[in-house]
């Protein structure tokens, strides 16, 4: 027996189906309009809250014309159920724009993904992953008045496009949090001097895993911001458990911004190599918490996320293999909490 029941979500009623077995269905969210934040939530123009849920689709940024650049990986990452998917790209190439190899410039080849994702309903990410082809990891801009201007042309380029949303540094680290926290809120400032209202995802410090700096530095100033949270499962012990996950997003500064409804938090990556039993139970445990299904101590724990990575090679974290279209373990851990 199915049971139809009206939950109250904030500003707007979300409807719910419960089975017999007591398990909750929700509804397929659509992505049909810009998106906005208030407080801690991402919410659509009518009000109705919104959690992406997606992938990162690597490849432009070491290849310019991309690796397996086709429209069919996208109808794959639409039935798997996801509504985001973050493309990573190289600052260089956007500002050379120069022709692949296949005849289309650079940009268009940026464009060819948002376009495949508007089409289904999905949103964009664009996040600058590499400064250069051989400058890749840096830890922060090496030029950040070179870097506003990128991506002050970027806002001015999509800042009409609803559907896309700006990533401004993938994973900052190595340098003073104030150093960083400035550089981050004046390239927010040029964004919005553009007129782009679009969501701007900030990482923090420590390969965006360390938010302690939005407590101690306070939040970037500025309307639809939101921070891009990149968790492995390497990186600490107990990440195979919900308590392991829990311990780590509190004592990292996560907690602080969810309980104190500072901003959303999208976890911008997180991933799993597929072999690895443990850290596959990772995915499925942090799935799980950003679901909102262990909200059972008092925080309400409901994130985004993106997991790493839909492409089969290296083998380290796909989640898809050589056909482009059947799940690894990894895959089918998202596909899971997606569901």
């Amino acid at each position: 027996m199915i049971t139809l029941i009206i939950i109250p979500s904030f500003a707007a009623q979300t409807y719910v189906e419960i089975t017999s077995s007591g398990r909750i269905i929700y509804p397929q969210q659509t992505s049909n309009s810009r998106l906005h934040t208030d407080g801690r939530w991402i919410k659509d123009e009518a009000g109705r809250t919104v959690f992406l849920k997606g992938v990162n689709r690597p490849s432009l940024e070491w290849n310019n014309e991309g690796s397996h650049w086709v429209e069919k990986d996208w109808d794959t990452i639409k039935s798997w159920g996801c509504n985001v998917v973050r493309v990573p790209f190289t600052k260089e190439w956007w500002d050379n724009n120069d022709p692949t190899k296949d005849g289309m410039l650079y940009r268009d080849k940026i464009e060819q993904a948002i376009t495949w994702g508007k089409e289904r309903d999905i949103y964009t990410i664009i996040d600058m992953q590499w400064w250069t082809r051989t400058e890749q990891l840096l830890p922060m801009p090496p030029d950040v008045l070179a870097w506003i201007e990128t991506w002050k042309e970027i806002a001015n380029t999509y800042k009409d496009n609803p559907y896309v949303l700006f990533d401004i540094w993938n994973e900052p680290y190595g340098v003073p949090e104030e150093q960083w926290w400035t550089a981050a809120q004046e390239c927010v400032n040029n964004i919005r001097s553009t007129g782009a209202k679009n969501i701007i995802l900030v990482g923090v410090l420590n390969w965006s895993h360390d938010a302690r700096l939005v407590e101690r530095l306070g939040p970037i100033e500025g309307e639809n911001i939101v921070y891009s949270y990149h968790q492995y499962p390497h990186e600490f012990s107990n990440s195979e458990t919900v308590q392991g996950i829990k311990d780590r997003i509190t004592s990292y500064g996560w907690k602080y911004i969810l309980d104190n409804n500072i901003a959303p938090i999208v976890i911008g990556e997180f991933g799993a190599f597929p072999d690895k039993t443990e850290e596959v139970d990772f995915m499925k445990a942090l799935g799980r918490i950003a679901n909102g299904q262990e909200n059972n101590d008092g925080t309400d724990w409901r994130m985004s996320y993106l997991a790493w990575w839909f492409i089969p090679y290296p083998d380290e974290h796909a989640l898809v293999y050589d056909d482009w279209e059947t799940p690894t373990a990894s895959g089918n851990a998202l596909i899971d909490a997606i569901n």
